[in-house]
């Protein structure tokens, strides 16, 4: 029976190194989300700062200077 307690530990052990990597990837691509969407805003209100909303506002809603 030991070995086989030593084979799960194994197991768990790999699937848990498994989902932190799965985690790192994820939040690295998260980041790179972010940075991408940042500037797009930033050129898109560049080009029409006029009608350009602030992030986190929703359209038509009006800015709070």
């Amino acid at each position: 029976m030991p070995e086989m307690t030593a084979f799960g530990a194994c197991i768990a052990a790999g699937g848990s190194l498994h989902l932190v990597n799965q985690g790192r990837k994820r939040q690295k691509a998260d980041a790179e989300r972010l940075t991408l969407l940042k500037e797009v805003h930033a050129l898109l209100h560049h080009l029409h700062s006029d009608v350009a909303a602030e992030p986190g506002q929703a359209p038509g809603q009006p800015r709070e200077e």
